[in-house]
């Protein structure tokens, strides 16, 4: 009898156990590799998961739809993202990491000139 309990217990915890193990980690998201910076995103993500994701590497949210779509190229702020499918809902986005020159002046930036700085 008393193993009995212990067998159900068991087979109720379980899949307790089974959703603890499978967390779900976004730092093993990204990573560079030769020369480019690489995300692996997958679409069936929960959309916690994907807001966590976006707001955690700074992406823009309309990703998500272009994965959808099954775009091969994405530009997002002017920057080309290759996309490159693994399995039906999962794919690698890149970008390289060439510098870009920054631009800090815009053409309606005001500048305040103090004469008497020392």
């Amino acid at each position: 009898m008393r193993n009995i309990r212990l067998y159900i217990l068991l087979l109720l915890l379980a899949p307790f156990w089974f959703t603890a193990i499978a967390q779900f980690d976004p730092s093993s998201i990204s990573r560079i590799e030769n020369g480019k910076l690489q995300f692996t995103l997958d679409n069936s993500w929960s959309e916690s998961q994907k807001k966590e994701v976006q707001k955690l590497f700074n992406l823009d949210s309309t990703i998500w739809i272009q994965l959808k779509n099954r775009n091969s190229q994405i530009v997002m702020d002017n920057v080309n993202w290759n996309v490159k499918y693994i399995s039906g809902n999962i794919a690698v986005i890149s970008k390289s990491l060439e510098k870009l020159p920054v631009s800090h002046l815009n053409i309606n930036d005001i500048f305040l000139i103090d004469e008497h700085w020392e």
